[in-house]
């Protein structure tokens, strides 16, 4: 999704729509720094209205520091924290609780391989550097 003023894009970012008649679904999995919202909020809303979307999605997920606009029709939101392992200081597992210990073995047991790498072909998979 891009927001254009005149001719020149002023504010956009990822977006994933889901159609299930008669409703659909538009999720913003990690809203970008918006600079001008005056721009961006009503370009998002026409948008919703074009594509008849019925519920509108709007995460920070790996988003640097963001607010996330009110807008008309705003029914929850929620304080969320996101964290950072420092992968470099050895074993992560004695910073870990319980249930992520287990939620890791689990998904061992699934097949679920950890690989670090240097190889410049992993970076493609790095949202913010």
């Amino acid at each position: 999704m891009a927001c254009a003023e005149k001719t020149e894009v002023v504010s956009g970012c990822l977006c994933f729509m889901s159609s299930a008649f008669p409703r659909n679904s538009l999720v913003i999995p990690s809203l970008p720094p918006v600079s001008r919202p005056e721009v961006f909020c009503p370009g998002l809303l026409d948008l919703c209205q074009e594509l008849k979307v019925w519920r509108l999605q709007i995460d920070t997920y790996s988003s640097p520091t963001v607010e996330i606009p009110q807008l008309p029709g705003d029914l929850e939101r929620r304080t969320r924290c996101e964290f950072v392992l420092d992968l470099e200081r050895g074993d992560i597992s004695d910073r870990l609780s319980g249930q992520h210990r287990r939620n890791i073995s689990r998904a061992v047991r699934a097949g679920l391989r950890i690989r670090r790498t240097r190889e410049a072909s992993a970076r493609v998979h790095l949202i913010w550097s």
